[in-house]
């Protein structure tokens, strides 16, 4: 796997864990307000 899909499973795992989501509904809020593209173009 890359180093940006390593990084961006990271972050999921994080925020996840912090706010107590599911791994779907972390995917759905990234996907929705575009957090994927953003952090993928800051890596």
């Amino acid at each position: 796997m890359s180093k940006e899909g390593n990084f961006l499973i990271y972050c999921t795992e994080q925020y996840k864990s912090a706010k107590g989501l599911t791994g779907r509904q972390v995917s759905e809020l990234f996907t929705k307000y575009r957090v994927w593209d953003y952090i993928y173009s800051c890596f």
